[in-house]
């Protein structure tokens, strides 16, 4: 949960640090036992759906077989985390855990787009950190298009978000 040298923040508190933590609530989704025991309220990933349910969906027909199978932690540190949505490491390297890097070679990742690039504002899912990473295009958890892609290919919409239409405007 610290960085053992040097913080900004108080109590030497890595960068990003998940609210309940920061509040002290850790009620939230702990319990102490008569022995002093601090466990999870109940198992990790439901602890996690009680507040972030956003990314469990009814409507989603696609889902992520990490989202699936694992549990929250195999991405997310559960208190602290230098890396944004306190994930274990940089986006990409966390992708490229169980996705093989050959298979995404067609499309830059981990860069700072172009001046040419005009990214919607409306979208901030579209940069991580300033980045364009694989959650830019794809859906971490679930979604409702094939490839967990966060909008469909067939007329280009995904594309438009950072590119310029061909047949003008965006």
């Amino acid at each position: 949960c610290h960085a053992p040298h040097a913080s900004s923040r108080k109590g030497l508190l890595k960068k990003y640090v998940h609210e309940p933590f920061e509040s002290g609530m850790c009620d939230t989704c702990h319990t102490v036992d008569e022995g002093k025991q601090i466990h999870v309220n109940d198992s990790i990933q439901d602890t996690c759906l009680m507040c972030h349910d956003d990314k469990e969906s009814k409507e989603d027909k696609q889902v992520h077989a990490g989202f699936e199978m694992s549990s929250c932690p195999d991405c997310h540190t559960p208190h602290t985390s230098d890396v944004y949505r306190l994930l274990k490491s940089p986006v990409t390297e966390t992708c490229m855990e169980c996705h093989d890097a050959k298979e995404v070679e067609k499309h830059p990742y981990d860069v700072v787009p172009s001046k040419k690039v005009k990214v919607n504002k409306d979208k901030p899912w579209l940069l991580t950190e300033n980045q364009i990473t694989c959650t830019s295009c794809h859906e971490p958890h679930q979604g409702r298009h094939p490839k967990m892609l966060r909008e469909p290919l067939d007329k280009g919409a995904l594309c438009y978000d950072c590119h310029q239409n061909p047949l003008g405007g965006k």
